[in-house]
């Protein structure tokens, strides 16, 4: 008896897993706005910083702040992204093609630039969706989070 509901557990388990990643780019698709961007392992990176380029402290509190910037730069906050379910992009007016990589759980965005760029999906519901977008910086690996809000469609 504990081995046959043993098995339906699993069964149900696995089941609502596989039906879990299908939702995920379901979930994906609609416009979202940029709320919040951070460097996620900012502290790392600056002990690299100092360590490679015998900095001072003055210098790295320096690249504290120069580096904290760089988010907002590249994905300013109140900008929108939209998902639509043809696959095409748009980054507040700048348009290229998306998809969704369920085995890595990345989003791979290409503009029409030829530009590439790939984001691990760190969360994703209704309202909420957060990336992890890797940069790399003199050799060094930053970190971007970004926390989008759902748009709210009139």
């Amino acid at each position: 008896m504990k081995a046959y509901k043993l098995a339906a557990f699993l069964f149900t388990f696995l089941l609502l897993a596989s039906s879990c990643q299908k939702d995920k780019e379901k979930l994906i698709i609609g416009t979202w706005e940029i709320k919040e961007t951070h460097v996620q392992n900012l502290d790392k990176y600056l002990e690299q910083f100092k360590d490679k380029y015998q900095a001072s402290d003055k210098e790295v509190a320096r690249e504290k702040s120069r580096v904290e910037a760089l988010p907002e730069a590249y994905y300013p906050s109140g900008i929108t992204m939209s998902f639509k379910e043809n696959g095409v992009y748009d980054l507040g007016g700048i348009t290229g093609k998306w998809t969704y990589d369920k085995d890595s759980n990345k989003l791979v965005i290409s503009l029409a630039t030829l530009d590439k760029s790939i984001f691990n999906i760190k969360s994703v519901s209704r309202k909420k969706l957060v990336l992890i977008y890797p940069f790399k910086m003199a050799d060094m690996n930053l970190d971007f989070e970004l926390v989008l809000r759902r748009v709210e469609s009139e």
